[in-house]
């Protein structure tokens, strides 16, 4: 039998022995394997052939036996007998395997855990960075198709959302050895690459959904519909060369690539949305220091394999990086649940929180831009405390979900001025019937939404500072007069949001929405015309919009399971061209929020810009629970 069947019958064995964790006996047929392809090199006969693609699957195989190897002596404890292994493996991989084959990402994955167990922490680092690079190249390339569900499906799978991890785990670890060594131009670099690392990670598949899908809702030209129809074939085309190993692809899929570059640049030409995307594949630390002045700091948080990782920049360029103790998303549990109840424990629990993020050292920033993840979205960061007084008593802060999002809205212009609309919607009629028209697609919503006649002290309030204000109220707050809204310098809506948890929808912007006249038939009898999604509200023109205010209840809620970061109703305001949104992170009752909303737009009228506004106004209510106050967050630059 020639020397692949048998490799591929022994891998297969020792495999199967691997499951039983019966290591010694996979261990055996491994080395069993090898041995055929030794001796068959030593026979005289012809040796296998080295080029590129010749033999490929056979290649492979050898691969996996050395990585399956090394695997079972990392299992044993002999770290010396597996860091043996996984070289041979990346010697292979180095010379013989395809630029397109990801099974080096898995060789690097695998020699940085080994290094890491044996402490040898540069090279831990060296590799984990190596697999990340690799495993993201592969999936820009790869997983940038329009095909949510198979993209949902690869970046929650387990053998994907690994390198994220490791990469953190060991850039830390090499951290603390840098400092120790003092290092510094080590850790300066190691810092830097893996701080891009993540800032070109976190959002970047459903920031390329939404753009696209975004463009696609909004143009009205046929041209443009049919290359983004086009543009999603050739993706999905491309993603199937890249997962056939078996054979040479590389011509065609330099073919398809060129295809897809020449739709690009067209789409690019005609939407400055798609051009502003592509500008940002690829951003550096350097990028986010030019948009910051001397007295802000950029901070960005990333959750991994149970942790939190948080990075700072500054102005500077200067960089810092630390992460949570495991029990930290158990404090974040606790801290929710205390100050959306009232507990007078909460106050505590926020020192806790402060102490972890080390706010204590960053004394001398007065701005903070806080890009959160996983449960940290739902913090108002304006209310840890350190003991004496809260953070907002001496620091602005707002909200970006991720740097690329920060560094698009400070690169976006606004070729024309805001008409400087005013436009108010409240007090809607959630249980206006429809005259006439067809119902809906089947209901979304199973809830029922009640009224909200404290928002419409909200609309008087605003009427008060612009008598010129539109506003919409009872029956007249509907979804069709809310999209024909077009750039008004302030939009305030005052109502109900909602999150669906629905693990049959691949769009997280579909999960989310705004409830307004009507709404209740939702659930009634499935007429869905008062209710509107994330994703349509994204296709709104609020290209020259300063701020939109979601004074809704818990108009925050997003998708704490999603890998590409939560998605809410601020991340479609923002697509939708509105350069500040305020939302609420919980219901308030009506009594706060109105004194909330009278105080921030009388510091409007004084002058300030929103971000102070806003902490203005929360200070005139310091002295009252910060549940009443620390609700509303702003998202924006």
């Amino acid at each position: 039998m020639d020397f692949p069947h048998i490799a591929n019958v022994y891998e297969s064995i020792a495999k199967a022995y691997w499951m039983l964790n019966r290591l010694d006996e996979a261990l055996e047929y491994n080395q069993e394997a090898l041995q055929k392809f030794i001796k068959r090199e030593n026979s005289g006969k012809k040796p296998i052939d080295l080029n590129p693609y010749n033999h490929y699957y056979q290649r492979r195989v050898i691969i996996k036996i050395y990585v399956s190897m090394a695997l079972i002596h990392q299992r044993k404890h002999n770290h010396e007998k597996a860091l043996q292994n996984i070289e041979q493996a990346i010697i292979w991989g180095e010379h013989i395997v395809s630029k397109q084959d990801y099974t080096l990402v898995d060789v690097y994955y695998l020699a940085s855990t080994i290094y890491h167990d044996m402490s040898i922490w540069d090279k831990a680092y060296h590799y984990a960075l190596k697999a990340f690079n690799l495993r993201k190249d592969f999936r820009d390339n790869n997983f940038t198709v329009l095909d949510n569900d198979t993209k949902e499906q690869s970046l929650n799978n387990e053998e994907y959302i690994r390198y994220i991890p490791q990469l953190l785990k060991a850039s830390y670890s090499y951290l603390r050895e840098t400092v120790e060594t003092k290092n510094e131009s080590a850790m300066i670099s190691l810092l830097r690459d893996s701080f891009k690392a993540v800032i070109n990670y976190k959002g970047e598949v459903s920031n390329f959904n939404s753009i696209v899908s975004l463009i696609e809702a909004q143009t009205d030209n046929q041209n443009t519909k049919e290359s983004i129809g086009q543009l999603k074939k050739l993706k999905t085309n491309l993603s199937k060369l890249y997962q056939n190993f078996d054979r040479d692809n590389t011509q065609k899929i330099e073919i398809i690539k060129k295809q897809i570059s020449d739709i690009e640049i067209e789409l690019s030409k005609h939407s400055n949305t798609f051009k502003a995307f592509l500008e940002l594949q690829n951003i550096t630390y350097q990028d986010i220091a030019s948009y910051l002045k001397p007295h802000q700091l950029y901070i960005d948080c990333i959750k991994a394999d149970g942790l939190y990782y948080i990075f700072t920049i500054d102005a500077q360029g200067n960089i810092m990086m630390k992460h949570t103790p495991q029990s930290f998303e158990d404090k974040l549990k606790s801290y929710i649940q205390a100050i959306k109840t009232k507990s007078y424990d909460a106050k505590y629990q926020s020192q806790e929180i402060y102490k972890i993020f080390g706010f204590y050292q960053l004394t001398h920033y007065r701005d903070y831009i806080i890009s959160p993840d996983g449960l940290l979205n739902f913090i108002p960061f304006e209310a840890l405390h350190d003991g004496t007084s809260y953070l907002i008593e001496s620091k602005t802060i707002s909200y970006a979900s991720n740097a690329k999002e920060f560094i698009k809205e400070h690169r976006r212009k606004a070729q024309t001025r805001s008409n400087g609309d005013i436009v108010v919607f409240a007090n809607a009629d959630f249980n206006m019937k429809f005259r006439d028209g067809s119902r809906g697609v089947p209901p979304l919503l199973n809830q029922s939404f009640g009224a909200l006649e404290g928002t419409q002290k909200e609309a008087d309030t605003i009427k008060g500072y612009y008598p010129n204000a539109q506003i919409y109220t009872q029956q007249e707050a509907t979804v069709e007069n809310l999209m024909n809204v077009h750039n008004p310098k302030i939009l305030h809506i005052a109502t109900h949001g909602f999150y669906l948890e629905d693990k049959n929808m691949s769009n997280s912007l579909q999960k989310s929405g705004l409830a307004l006249s009507g709404a209740a038939q939702a659930k009634k009898i499935g007429d869905t015309r008062g209710i509107v999604t994330a994703l349509s509200l994204s296709t709104l023109n609020l290209a020259q919009t300063h701020l939109v205010v979601l004074s809704a209840c818990e108009t925050g809620l997003g998708d704490l399971h999603n890998f590409d970061s939560v998605s809410s109703l601020a991340s479609a305001f923002i697509q939708a061209g509105s350069k500040n949104v305020i939302m609420s992170l919980w219901k308030i009752d009506d009594e706060a929020t109105s004194k909330l909303i009278k105080a921030f737009y009388d510091m409007i009228a004084q002058g300030k810009n929103y971000k102070d506004a806003l902490r203005g106004a929360k200070l005139t209510m310091i002295e009252q629970d910060p549940f009443h106050w620390s609700a509303l967050t702003l998202h924006g630059v």
